[in-house]
């Protein structure tokens, strides 16, 4: 896959993908609200795609990109404006769909009283508490994100996860992680089975 930073182009892969955002692999210095471009072959719907979006989230692994519009060989989609009737969901929400739906989760904390906040840094973990080598995601100077749209590769998995926030000033020091043990229930139903229709 190709993306665009600041004018240059570079080669990446996708790590995974949601109907508004994807989880990318990057081993460059990025920013919080950069513009991104990218041009894909989806591997579901097998169709060519040219995303704008923007950095949303910085991880260790890769970068979070929220999607702002989708162009496909037939028409583009804004995410943030409410689709007509006229307009047809993209093939990648149909398969979703396929696989189940989960409850979205919003995480929320209070702002930091330090006046020299860059970021806001959320951890997680399953196996045991939170520490500093925790898998994690960067949001900027924001108080709340949703679950899973915001953190494509957050674990959707059912049982006590632990969570932790914690603020980064512009040095690039980090305070203390203020820590929360969740109780997370991600597990769907299975489908109903052999759907038909009869006379009467």
């Amino acid at each position: 896959m190709d993306y665009t930073l600041k004018e240059r182009v570079f080669r990446g892969f996708i790590l995974n993908i949601s109907r508004g955002g994807a989880l990318i692999s990057n081993g460059r210095p990025v920013l919080v609200g950069e513009e991104i471009k990218m041009v894909f072959r989806h591997p579901i719907s097998q169709g060519n795609h040219r995303i704008t979006g923007e950095i949303a989230w910085v991880a260790p692994k890769g970068i979070g990109v929220k999607f702002k519009s989708m162009v496909s060989w037939d028409y583009e989609l804004d995410l943030y404006r409410s689709k007509t009737d006229q307009e047809e969901p993209i093939q990648v929400d149909k398969e979703v769909r396929k696989m189940g739906k989960v409850r979205k989760k919003r995480v929320r904390w209070e702002l930091s009283s330090s006046l020299d906040v860059a970021t806001y840094r959320l951890y997680w973990s399953k196996d045991g508490g939170v520490n500093y080598d925790s898998d994690h995601a960067d949001f900027g100077h924001v108080t709340e994100v949703i679950l899973p749209d915001d953190i494509p590769s957050f674990p959707l998995e059912t049982g006590d996860m632990e969570l932790g926030v914690s603020a980064i000033n512009h040095a690039g020091n980090e305070s203390e992680i203020t820590k929360l043990t969740v109780d997370f229930n991600f597990e769907v139903p299975d489908a109903p089975q052999n759907l038909k229709v009869e006379d009467i």
